[in-house]
């Protein structure tokens, strides 16, 4: 064989050699290929890190304290409860059944009590060195496979116009609305503040004029008092 240059496309299908160096005509080399299943064991140990990850998230924001009687941010939440579901459903292997791999127990994945998976890495190695084709199946099959799923089903939450924006969108413009409320209330309690101190400032005036009309009302009746007062003397 020869190439134009160190790289190799052609010699084996769906794989690239790349030639290090030279080596002696008559020197013969080995070439072996195998599978990585120590890059793929940790692939799904990260996969398995990330729902765990997902899973705490979400109970601590749906959560409800029965002691204090607060609930989180979420709780209740249609959305939240929705996507909860659907990656529950999808991780508990529904539909996703490859080969020998029907569920994720098959790979030494359980769930625990909280909702939150754990690895027996002894099975899930057992499981790649045995049926390493079944487990990308399992996984990445375009029709059953649970990561091709899980990525459709989050598609259609984060894309631009999934559900995630339009929610974004719809409590932005609720929070727009709750500034202009509060702006017009501002004003509203402005202008009344302003009427109330002025009839405020009427008032007292109008008081200050009785408290003085008043006082010189007591006076002419002292003074009227004074003068009967006198004349019975006389």
């Amino acid at each position: 064989m020869s190439a134009a240059s160190n790289t190799l496309e052609d010699v084996i299908p769906n794989a690239t050699i790349t030639l290090k160096s030279e080596t002696e005509i008559d020197t013969p080399i080995s070439l072996t290929i195998s599978t990585n299943t120590s890059n793929v064991k940790s692939m799904i140990e990260a996969f398995v890190a990330g729902y765990n990850e997902f899973n705490n998230i979400v109970s601590q924001l749906t959560a409800y304290n029965s002691e204090t009687g607060q609930s989180a941010a979420l709780q209740g939440d249609a959305l939240t409860r929705s996507i909860q579901g659907q990656i529950r459903s999808l991780v508990g292997g529904n539909g996703t059944a490859f080969g020998s791999i029907n569920a994720l127990a098959n790979l030494g994945i359980t769930t625990e009590r909280d909702g939150s998976m754990k690895v027996d890495a002894g099975k899930l190695s057992a499981a790649l060195d045995n049926s390493f084709s079944d487990v990308a199946g399992f996984f990445s099959d375009p029709s059953t496979g649970m990561a091709s799923r899980l990525d459709s089903t989050m598609g259609g939450y984060l894309k631009s116009s999934g559900s995630f924006a339009s929610r974004t969108d719809m409590i932005n413009d609720r929070l727009e609305r709750i500034d202009t409320q509060r702006e017009a209330l501002a004003l509203r309690l402005e202008k009344l503040e302003t009427r109330y101190l002025r009839q405020f400032n009427a008032m007292d005036a109008l008081v200050a004029n009785l408290s003085s009309t008043g006082n010189f009302l007591t006076q002419q009746l002292d003074s009227i008092a004074k003068i009967q007062q006198s004349q019975y003397s006389k």
